[in-house]
């Protein structure tokens, strides 16, 4: 125990966990250890401290107590506490004695939350038994009525036919009108209101899973023994870590090409379903630690061999490589659609708040100055962490090959104080939106690059010309087969632009098997275009305002004759077989 005149601060590392059953099932309050100096502490959550998985979240109690020996009981803490974090400081003249963290256990729930929703869902199942005996009874009512229908106009085979009388015949269809047109309207209303009151039951649940499935049994407290050494005010508190909530980045960067910036707006969305709200707290946001359609498909090396026969059924079961699956998967169709897509509708947005920084060894703290409301609802509360302007540099990649598009990039020295998670961003280019890409972990003084997708004002066109076939040879025959292609630019937007375009040729595993890349001529290597050791070609170009560019690419592929080519892209073999 330590003792201070002034201060003190333990942490309840030796908490016991007791189970204590009551003889009073339905009591409310547990029997206290010592009734005439229990406290039952009114200690709301302060402050909380968010991680990217749980919570340390802070409760304060001030209170003028005399001298003697109190039992400070910390009530209907959280379900997913962990006990082992419990700790308890403060301040004022006062000896702590002993901390112990309890589980009461009750036949039916203290918890006045779970109470009255238990009751509301045995209401809402009540009401919901009540509408389908109305269906039920509506139902029966209308097949009795066709029922009888039937009876009246259908005769008997040896009967005579019925009388024709027409006043009443009018009679019998009118009310067989109405009675039916009744009943189907009860129906359907009775239909509604059983939908509605599902969506009711729904939420309900909801919100009882959220509370946790065993609080109903048990409840969570800390019981505090202090001394009070002279009468005196005192001040607690008490911190607990709690597992679930959790806060993840999201980003908008809307950019504006012509003045070349990039606002960063940095949000943090919190989640929390603790069981308890978090109402006017000051709200911390710790880094430590207890691809996306904005961004082209990646190239990947492209091997051929000679065909082998013996390896045929082999070679017909490998999957196709992953460049060769976003051929396929990388529609115009799903492109389209991706950049119409609207961002997430934004969720009790909040204000924007003063947001200070606190570096630790490996993390670092947001300390949002605005204290927030935070309810235990587990939807989305955002936080606006940091918003400014950034200068930034644009370049364009294109894989036509793959998709036939530009996807605009730009490269920014991240010079805040501010680290940026790795997270998700909203790109607004020139006040529209144009996609959802992502963002890797940026240091404070780091330069990045991060895709803002697709700019329809740089075109890209990818046409196959031709192919052709040569043998030559005396006694070692061989079979050479040469691919043309035309790649076209055109940049139809009003500045000049820096584009870079990717492309490559395939890359032989057999010395009998040679690849020759014949446009563009090797001897403009490093300085009309770079190769790097998987074949990948690189063009690094720059387009005036309305400069159409053409760009020739031609290889050969020479073989044995008597030998094939095994081929693992499927857009090659497409060709090859043409």
């Amino acid at each position: 125990m330590f003792r201070c005149k002034r201060c003190f601060s333990i942490l309840a590392f030796s908490c016991a966990v007791t189970a204590l059953p009551l003889s009073n099932a339905g009591a409310e309050t547990p029997k206290p250890e010592n009734s005439s100096n229990q406290i039952i502490v009114d200690a709301k959550p302060s402050a909380v401290t968010v991680f990217l998985d749980r919570a340390q979240v802070t409760r304060t109690m001030t209170r003028t107590l005399q001298k003697g020996k109190y039992t400070l009981v910390f009530d209907d803490l959280p379900y997913r506490i962990d006990q082992n974090s419990v700790q308890l400081n403060g301040d004022g003249p006062v000896t702590l004695v002993d901390v112990k963290f309890k589980k009461r256990q009750y036949t039916i729930t203290p918890d006045e939350k779970l109470r009255a929703l238990d009751q509301e869902k045995q209401k809402l199942l009540d009401t919901l038994t009540d509408i389908d005996d109305r269906i039920k009874q509506a139902k029966s009512e209308k097949g009795f009525i066709e029922k009888i229908s039937v009876r009246l106009t259908t005769t008997a085979e040896k009967a005579p036919p019925p009388q024709l009388d027409p006043a009443k015949w009018v009679k019998m269809v009118e009310f067989y009108r109405t009675k039916l047109s009744a009943l189907d309207k009860e129906i359907r209303q009775a239909e509604r209101d059983k939908r509605q009151h599902k969506n009711r039951l729904d939420a309900v649940q909801r919100k009882i899973n959220q509370l946790g499935h065993n609080r109903h049994k048990t409840k969570n407290q800390v019981h505090a023994v202090i001394l009070v050494n002279k009468p005196g005010k005192i001040n607690l508190k008490l911190s607990y870590m709690v597992r679930g909530p959790s806060w993840r980045p999201v980003y908008d960067l809307r950019v504006s090409t012509g003045k070349k910036k990039m606002n960063i707006t940095y949000h943090a969305v919190i989640r929390q379903s603790t069981g308890e709200n978090w109402d006017k707290v000051k709200v911390s946001l710790s880094t430590a630690l207890a691809n996306v359609g904005g961004q082209p498909p990646k190239l990947r090396p492209w091997h051929i061999s000679l065909y082998d026969k013996s390896r045929r059924a082999l070679d017909d079961r490998r999957p196709l490589p992953m460049a060769s699956k976003q051929y396929y998967q990388f529609s115009e169709k799903s492109s389209v659609a991706r950049r119409k897509e609207k961002p997430a509708a934004k969720s009790d947005r909040l204000k924007t708040s003063h947001v200070s920084l606190k570096s630790r060894a490996t993390s670092v703290v947001f300390q949002v100055e605005q204290k927030y409301s935070l309810a235990s609802d587990n939807t989305p509360h955002k936080v606006t962490i940091m918003s400014r302007d950034f200068d930034a540099s644009f370049r364009y990649s294109s894989v036509p090959k793959l998709a036939p598009y530009a996807y605009l990039k730009a490269r920014v020295d991240n010079d805040s104080a501010f680290p940026f998670l790795a997270g998700k961003t909203n790109v607004f280019l020139d006040n529209n939106f144009v996609a959802n890409a992502s963002m890797k972990s940026v240091a404070p003084g780091e330069k990045f690059w991060t895709y803002l997708g697709v700019d329809e004002g740089v075109k890209v066109d990818y046409k196959f010309i031709r192919k052709y076939k040569e043998n030559s040879g005396v006694f070692s025959k061989t079979t050479k087969y040469t691919y043309e292609y035309l790649i076209t630019v055109t940049n139809n937007k009003k500045t000049a632009i820096k584009l870079t375009l990717w492309d490559q040729i395939p890359t032989s595993s057999d010395e009998k098997l040679q690849v020759t890349l014949i446009e563009p001529p090797s001897e403009q290597k490093d300085k009309l275009f770079k190769i790097n050791k998987n074949n990948f070609i690189e063009w690094l170009l720059k387009l005036q305002a309305g400069e159409k560019r053409k760009i020739p690419f031609k290889f050969s592929v020479e073989r044995p004759a008597d030998k094939k080519v095994g081929v693992m892209d499927p857009v090659f073999k497409m060709i090859q077989e043409k």
